[in-house]
Order: structure tokens, then C-alpha cells, then sequence
């Protein structure tokens, strides 16, 4: 197996060789000297897929392989690497070995592929995908099906945390705000009753809180950027505007502490409370916009993964092969086999509307006994009705026919 590695003028060949390595220090097989020094690139070959791997060893996120970012991946016969340190992009050619699967055309392949089923249609046990691309499927859902799977539930579980969490800041915002209202608008607290009564302006308040989101947005956003920036730095880069954005919303928010501060101070007997209340209201907040940011970030780099292990070279060329397996596999069905999938499909769909339908029936009768227990308990509001001896209540029959209803389509 012969690889070609070029780059502006210089061209190197190497021959049978398992492990290449692309670097910019002289124990590499290629030297770049415009990579950074921290930057190696490996192709070791793999003997379960006959091909090279490439192997980002340092994670270089600026290392883009036909504009792609990876840390490892099955390479195609030809690609290239770019970088922005470099004046031109890394040109790698492989020429594998032909084989006698390569020697055979498409034509073949769908020969036999048509043969095989028109096989099983003559009820022949044998199996439609025996075949190298279900097997080279298989080997890659084993491989990175497990983390695929992974990545959405944690992309999933990542996302509703964050809408809870912007929802408790939007609350706390309001909360936060109220004391700062107050305070300017120089509402006193009347505790003329033994009730608190926290009167305050509604349309200044809007006002307020509109104020207190934002500055809670710069945090969230400070912390995103710091976060982002330090996985992605390169040498010389300074994070001074990141850390900007953080140390001013920080000081507003400790203004909004001190300002909450003295409001609660003016509540007789909570002048020593005043300090809780306010660091519970304004320190929620400002942890709730930081976590905010925070899993921001790791949304992305869960995306971000996500997307690498989808598009993968080989991955993506053999869902081709076998989507034209599978349609090769249903345009030579019978027109027997279609009928009947369709009947299977009809007569499903038919028994479980009849089971719907007997379900909703019977939930009356199910309910009687409900229904009776909670009219007993709630006698004033039972209105009964009897009917041949028999009472019961409407009211509280519907309720309880609507409960076993909801209780049996959520089990199905």
C-alpha cells in the first residue's frame, strides 16, 4: 500500500508502512515546519478495515480534514488537511491494494444482490444481507453506536436542564428586581398588620427586571466565551475581554445585592435576615447565569462530537451501500409479499381501534365504584342521581371515566 503526502513542493512516497507521522520535529516521517509544535498527526493502519486511520494526538481543533474538524477517523483514498499556521493545505493520497470484492463492478453486485432475494421469495433459508456491507454496518454500529446514542441523551438531558435553569433565572431576575424597584421608587414596607404588605410599581418593575435579565445574559455569555476560548487558544491569544465581560456583570450584580440590601433592611426585626434574603435572591442568580453558561458549552462540544462520529467518511459510505441494499431488497418483493405486509399492517391498525374503542366503554362501568367513593367523601357537591335503585354522581362519574381514560391511553 502506497501514500503520498504533499505539501507545497515537497512530495514524499511511503511504501507498507503502518505508522506516519506528520509533525513539525525531525523524529517525524514528514516535516512541516509551519505546524505548532504541540501539533502531531498520525496515520497508523488498521487491519480490520485495510485502510489508514488519522489521529489527531494533540486535539488540534484548527486541523481541518476536507474542512472538517476530527480526532479520529477512517480516511477516503485521497484528502487534505488545512490549517490556518499553514501557507497550503496537506495534499494525502493512498492506493490501496486491489482485491478480487474490488475487481467485481456495481453490476455484479446487484446480480447477486437480486439473486439472493429472489431466493427468499422461493422460501430458501437464506438471509438477504449476508453480504460485506451489512457486515462492515454492523462493525461500525458497534463501534460508535453506543456513543451516538450517549451523545443525544446527553445533549437531551443538557438541553431541558438548560431551559429549567434560564427559567429559575428569569424568576430570580423578577425577585432581585423587586427590591431594587422598591428601593428607588422609595416604597416602604407596611407591617401595620401582622401581614407584610410588599406593595410595589408593576410597570417600573417590568422595567427593572428587563435590566436585571440582561446583566444575568452578560454573565451567562462571559462564561460561554471563557470556557470556549480556552479550549480553542492558541499561543499568544489573551482572554482579557472574556474575563471583562464576567468582572462587569459580577459588579452589577453585587450592586444589585447591596441595593436589595438596604431595602430588606428597612423590614423591622430582619436587619440581620436582610443579609440571607439578599445573598439568596442575588447569589441564586448569579450562580443560576453561570451554570447557565456553562452548559451552553457543553451543548456545543456534545453537538459538536455528535456531528464528528455522524459524518464520518466511512460510516457515511456504508449507509450509501446499504440504502441500495435495502431499496434493491423491496423493488424485488412480490406483489404477494407487498399485499400481505399491507393486510399485516390494515388488520393491526384495525384490532387496536377496536381495543381503543372497547377501552372508552368500559371506563364508565370502571369508574362506578370510584366515583361513588369520592361523592361520599365530597357529599355537598355529589348532586345525586338515582336511576332503578341506582345512585350515582354525574359529576364525579365523569371525572373518574376521564381519569381511567387518560390512566389507559398513558399505558398503551
Amino acid at each position: 500500500m502506497k501514500i503520498i503526502i504533499k505539501y507545497l513542493d515537497k512530495i514524499q512516497e511511503f511504501e507498507d508502512q503502518n505508522t506516519i507521522v506528520i509533525g513539525n520535529n525531525d523524529s517525524c516521517n514528514f516535516f512541516i515546519e509551519e505546524l505548532k509544535e504541540e501539533t502531531t498527526l498520525k496515520l497508523i493502519y488498521t487491519q480490520k478495515y485495510n485502510n489508514y486511520v488519522l489521529v489527531n494526538s494533540n486535539n488540534d481543533k484548527e486541523i481541518l480534514l476536507n474542512n472538517k474538524s476530527f480526532s479520529k477517523v477512517l480516511v477516503p483514498q485521497n484528502f487534505s488537511l488545512s490549517s490556518p499556521t499553514l501557507h497550503d493545505n496537506i495534499e494525502v493520497s493512498i492506493e490501496l491494494p486491489k482485491t478480487s470484492s474490488q475487481k467485481s463492478t456495481r453490476a455484479t453486485t446487484r446480480t447477486k444482490t437480486a439473486q439472493t432475494v429472489q431466493t427468499t421469495s422461493n422460501n430458501i433459508k437464506e438471509d438477504v444481507f449476508n453480504s460485506p456491507v451489512e457486515t462492515n454496518r454492523i462493525a461500525i454500529i458497534k463501534e460508535i453506536g453506543y456513543k451516538l446514542v450517549e451523545l443525544k441523551n446527553l445533549i437531551r438531558s443538557a438541553n431541558i436542564t438548560s431551559v429549567v435553569l434560564h427559567i429559575a433565572m428569569v424568576i430570580l431576575s423578577i425577585v432581585s428586581a423587586f427590591g431594587v424597584t422598591n428601593f428607588l421608587l422609595g416604597l416602604k414596607v407596611d407591617n401595620s398588620s401582622a401581614v407584610l404588605n410588599l406593595t410595589t410599581n408593576v410597570g417600573f418593575l417590568i422595567c427593572i427586571s428587563a435590566i436585571v435579565i440582561a446583566i444575568s445574559m452578560i454573565l451567562k455569555q462571559g462564561v460561554y466565551a471563557l470556557l470556549d476560548f480556552n479550549q480553542t487558544k492558541r499561543l499568544g491569544d489573551s482572554d482579557i475581554a472574556q474575563k471583562l465581560i464576567i468582572f462587569t456583570g459580577i459588579i452589577f450584580m453585587f450592586i444589585i445585592y447591596v441595593i436589595n440590601l438596604f431595602y430588606y433592611k428597612t423590614i423591622p426585626g430582619f436587619l440581620a435576615a436582610s443579609f440571607f434574603i439578599s445573598l439568596l435572591f442575588v447569589g441564586a442568580l448569579t450562580a443560576v447565569a453561570t451554570a447557565c453558561g456553562y452548559f451552553k458549552f457543553q451543548i456545543k462540544n456534545y453537538q459538536h462530537q455528535l456531528t464528528n462520529y455522524e459524518y464520518r467518511e466511512d460510516f457515511e459510505s456504508v449507509m450509501k451501500n446499504y440504502r441500495n441494499l435495502i431499496n434493491t431488497f423491496v423493488n424485488k418483493l412480490s406483489e404477494n409479499r407487498i399485499n400481505s405486509i399491507k393486510n399485516n399492517l390494515v388488520n393491526n391498525q384495525l384490532k387496536m381501534i377496536v381495543e381503543t374503542f372497547i377501552g372508552i366503554l368500559t371506563a364508565p362501568f370502571l369508574a362506578y365504584g370510584v366515583s361513588n367513593t369520592l361523592a361520599s367523601c365530597f357529599p355537598e357537591a355529589a348532586n345525586w342521581v338515582r336511576i332503578s335503585g341506582l345512585r350515582f354522581s354525574p359529576i364525579f362519574l365523569v371525572l373518574a371515566t376521564f381519569l381511567i381514560i387518560f390512566a389507559f391511553f398513558s399505558f398503551c
